[in-house]
């Protein structure tokens, strides 16, 4: 169980909590039956498939949730951050998780076992189930985005616009126009967002390269022009199938 400073101290930076008029009594209940679990890097919070117990709350690090397929391929589907919450629908739906999970750095969440936060907080605290449902609205939006690239767009541009919002999220601007990275985005990574393989990836960044699309150092992707990944997006695909799916 973990202790009521440490609970409030968890639950006073989520944005899941803040702007909601809680007493403390509120929360006193599931707090009760939570659990501020830490996590090292590459640790597998739960395997799509398992028998959904918990719901998880971030405080700090990063998660990958992505679904598998029969023969090993991986689709990176969301990366969580501190202050995100997931596993909402199969605890209100029941059945097993309808992803893996699994920490991408050092991670520390507060666990509360499913029936217990459905039934006692979205239960009993409308406002905060109402916050739940926007979140998760927005998180439909970016899946429908997601579909839309995996059936509309070829490799080259799914691999453009992860960059880019690699680049959105963890870049910082250079006078010359490029974008200098400041989290290191693997192939494996770059795959498994743009739905498709490392072997694809590895061609379509060498072409990125060779266009100056990209920087590469040490075998790092350090910078990226947006103004050159935005006209891949713009590009048709007719002239380029050879990369691959």
């Amino acid at each position: 169980m973990i202790s009521r400073q440490a609970f409030r101290e968890a639950v006073a930076t989520l944005p899941c909590f803040q702007g909601l008029k809680l007493e403390a009594q509120d929360l006193e209940g599931v707090r009760k039956k939570a659990q501020r679990v830490g996590y090292p890097p590459g640790a597998v919070l739960f395997v799509e498939g398992e028998p959904c117990d918990r719901f998880f709350i971030l405080r700090s690090g990063r998660v990958r949730l992505f679904k598998t397929s029969s023969d090993g391929r991986e689709q990176l589907l969301r990366v969580m951050r501190g202050g995100d919450f997931f596993c909402v629908v199969p605890m209100l739906e029941g059945g097993g998780y309808p992803v893996t999970a699994q920490a991408l750095e050092r991670t520390e969440a507060v666990v509360f076992p499913s029936q217990a936060f459905a039934e006692h907080v979205l239960g009993e605290l409308p406002p905060l189930a109402r916050k739940m449902i926007h979140a998760l609205c927005r998180r439909i939006m970016d899946l429908s985005a997601l579909v839309e690239a995996l059936s509309f767009q070829d490799v080259r541009r799914r691999v453009a616009r992860t960059l880019l919002n690699h680049a959105e999220r963890h870049g910082v601007p250079q006078p010359s126009g490029y974008v200098v990275l400041t989290q290191r985005i693997t192939h494996q990574q770059l795959a498994s967002s743009a739905g498709t393989v490392r072997e694809v990836v590895t061609r379509v960044l060498a072409r990125f390269r060779e266009q100056k699309v990209i920087l590469v150092a040490n075998r790092r992707i350090q910078a990226v022009d947006p103004k050159g990944l935005h006209r891949v997006l713009e590009s048709g695909s007719s002239s380029h199938c050879d990369i691959g799916h």
